[in-house]
């Protein structure tokens, strides 16, 4: 038995593998302190509410408070299990890289797998008390869940997909508005080709989640604060834009007009402030989606100017991470792996990865890729349009998914390429491939026949 399981390729995914560990580990251990920020007291006096109570799902998305009540409140516990998740998740995510190959390139999908686990602004979150090592986790399990479901829809990966999306949808807010988008379509999708059974199902439990997830927040009033954030630094500050937002009941005064450009910190507790807070809770979501609409090719351009493309693609979260911290991959490695050079030159490529993909192949883990790479549009555009302060720490898992579709897309393109070339050399030596990519063993003694 040992003998069957230290293959050449068991050595190398399990060593690997272990210097993956070893290597995040270090990253780790290399802090000289805990990242705590005012977020944090805010989640942990969430999680000391009973989980069956409104203000536990309320007031925070619940991923963080599940885990701190799981922790006990000991927040190096809670460190300690964000490390090993992400461990796992990003391993998890090897696995679905490396079974979503057919050629060599699944060795070269596992190792880059790996590495991009080692990506700063990927791992670097493990010692950080905020929602982000949980999201990144949490949203590459779910790729890899998504990956593995795809290829091998059985019983266990449709459950494993729904237990990790539903989680996923817990850890920020955008996650539910992602979530609830992803149910939709596939919903349609359901529909549409008279797929009414589990995938339905599916669907319809994920799209109910993240509504219910949506409803929590406006109960909580959680988007008032990056609302108002929005109307004094990007709204105030143009006279057009006021004026379209008077005349939808907006009240606006000397005294409001003095913050404009200030973030909501300045001004949120004055008093005078309070009918402003009332009109944004009562019609300023409603009337913030109908100026997003009417300015829609402003809002769509103001993506792809360079400053926030930037802030999107790569954001610059360093200062987030404690003193001493200690990156497992040297810049230059960093920053090519995940992408964050020339970004508008890698959308672009993106965009052609994915056209030429989809008219390769129809296979379902295909458009996994496909689809974990166009999430990026609508996760950009409302990370930029939901806040106007820290748009880089909020465009983390957006830039993640950014990165890892760009990769799923590149691996399974030349994975597809390379199957057509070894297609076309065994029809002219009379073999046919089999799933795995390689000549059927029925092929190889036809062939032979033939030439005896």
């Amino acid at each position: 038995m040992w003998r069957n399981a230290l293959t050449p390729k068991s050595l190398f995914l399990t060593l690997t593998a272990t210097c993956f560990v070893g290597f995040r580990l270090h990253a780790l251990l290399s802090a000289d302190s805990l990242g705590v920020f005012p977020d944090t007291d805010a989640y942990l006096n969430v999680a000391e509410r009973s989980i069956f109570s409104l203000g536990f799902w309320a007031h925070k998305p619940a991923g963080l408070p599940l885990l701190v009540k799981v922790s006990g409140g000991n927040v190096h516990v809670v460190v300690w299990l964000q490390w090993v998740l992400s461990c796992v998740a990003w391993i998890c995510f090897a696995h679905a890289m490396y079974v979503s190959q057919r050629s060599f390139l699944r060795f070269l999908g596992w190792v880059v797998a790996l590495m991009l686990g080692l990506g700063t602004q990927f791992c670097g979150w493990d010692s950080v008390v905020l929602s982000e090592s949980l999201a990144v986790t949490c949203s590459v399990a779910a790729i890899s869940a998504w990956i593995l479901w795809s290829k091998s829809p059985n019983v266990k990966n449709r459950w494993m997909v729904c237990l990790v999306t539903l989680i996923w949808i817990m850890t920020r807010d955008i996650h539910a508005y992602l979530g609830s988008l992803i149910a939709f379509v596939l919903l349609v999708h359901c529909v549409w080709r008279k797929r009414l059974g589990h995938e339905f199902a599916l669907s319809a439990t994920l799209l109910a989640w993240a509504l219910i997830q949506l409803h929590f927040a406006t109960l909580g009033q959680r988007f008032l604060f990056p609302v108002q954030n929005v109307m004094s630094m990007r709204i105030w500050v143009d006279p057009d834009r006021v004026a379209y937002f008077q005349q939808e009941g907006m009240p606006w005064n000397a005294q409001v007009q003095k913050h404009a450009g200030e973030s909501a910190g300045e001004y949120v507790h004055q008093p005078y402030m309070v009918p402003m807070a009332n009109w944004l809770l009562e019609r300023g979501k409603g009337a913030y989606a109908g100026f997003l609409i009417s300015e829609a090719e402003w809002a769509t351009e103001a993506l792809f100017e360079p400053t926030t493309l930037n802030q999107l693609v790569r954001p610059g979260i360093q200062t987030y991470f404690p003193v001493g911290f200690d990156p497992p991959l040297g810049e230059s490695w960093n920053n090519w792996l995940t992408l964050r050079r020339f970004p508008h030159a890698v959308l672009l490529l993106g965009m052609w990865l994915a056209g030429v993909l989809f008219v390769l192949s129809r296979r379902p883990d295909r458009y996994v890729a496909i689809g974990t790479f166009a999430i990026f549009f609508p996760g950009a555009f409302l990370v930029y349009h939901g806040d106007a302060i820290e748009v880089a720490r909020h465009s983390l898992t957006v830039s993640l998914f950014f990165c890892l579709g760009f990769w799923l897309m590149a691996f399974q393109c030349v994975d597809e390429w390379m199957r057509r070339l070894q297609g076309f050399v065994a029809s002219a030596s009379g073999y046919i491939l089999d799933d795995s990519g390689e000549a059927s063993a029925q092929s190889r003694m036809a062939s032979k026949e033939l030439r005896q």
